[in-house]
């Protein structure tokens, strides 16, 4: 008694985002046959290549997104700055008959933001010696209880955290990672990735023989992670109303002594 299956559904790769797409061939690859016949493992072999060039470049988007570190900390210290002047300014501008020390605010104001905020615009590396050069002069002339009293304790303590964390970030006081200037961008590898998936699931399922069922339950067997990939995208969908698919958390790295090349 022979037994129907239908390969329409392996012609075309299910919906795929980098990470579902790494999960993917990641778990093709671990359902292999120990033994593939050569086409097989030839098709397998071209999926295990895509898969590793989707991670690295995925990997390469990673330390790109990195190199924006830097300016997410210029822009925290520059907001650091103009809260510190701001509290000064707002004491500064109390009447000083009633608050004697509002002139005190003014001259801390004028030490410290000589030009105002102007030096926050200037290059990184510039801007951090301006920052050393203020909180040097809060230390040499013991400025920082009055700052302390005048604007907030938090105030200046804000500061000098992120002046550090900048420091660091912009490679002035540690040494800087140096990520690729522009990082790939996964669309053409995650293609490939899904190209790869169709052709390594045709030819999966080529070993069908009606009258042979192991070919059946061999095949779905090593095709099941795209079907678990199907039906955990339709209850996502028929849950949420979402089209796309939900990032599927990535797998490991594929190891290079996956394919078995011996018939």
């Amino acid at each position: 008694m022979s037994i129907s299956f239908d390969p329409s559904p392996y012609t075309r790769a299910p919906l795929l985002n980098v990470a579902s797409a790494v999960t993917l061939g990641t778990a093709l690859l671990a359902a292999l046959p120990k033994k593939p016949e050569a086409r097989i493992a030839k098709a397998a072999k071209r999926l295990q290549a895509a898969v590793a060039e989707l991670q690295q470049v995925w990997k390469e988007s990673d330390a790109k997104v990195e190199a924006d570190d830097s300016r997410s900390a210029d822009q925290a210290i520059d907001n650091a700055y103009a809260n510190l002047f701001a509290r000064l300014q707002a004491y500064a501008a109390l009447d000083s008959e009633h608050h004697p020390r509002a002139n005190r605010a003014a001259e801390l104001a004028s030490v410290l933001f000589p030009t105002g905020l102007a030096f926050l615009k200037l290059p990184y590396a510039e801007e951090w010696a301006e920052s050393q050069k203020r909180l040097d002069r809060v230390e040499s002339d013991g400025l920082a209880k009055e700052l302390d009293e005048l604007a907030g304790k938090e105030f200046l303590a804000e500061v000098r955290r992120l002046h550090i964390a900048y420091g660091v970030a912009i490679g002035v006081t540690q040494a800087k990672k140096m990520p690729a200037t522009e990082a790939a961008k996964p669309g053409e590898p995650l293609r490939k990735v899904a190209q790869a998936v169709v052709l390594y699931a045709s030819q999966v399922s080529s070993l069908y023989d009606p009258d042979e069922p192991e070919t059946l339950d061999l095949i779905r067997r090593c095709l099941a992670p795209i079907d678990d990939l199907r039906q955990a995208q339709a209850r996502r969908s028929s849950a949420t109303g979402e089209v796309s698919p939900p990032p599927v958390p990535a797998g490991p790295a594929v190891p290079t002594s996956t394919v078995n090349t011996a018939n």
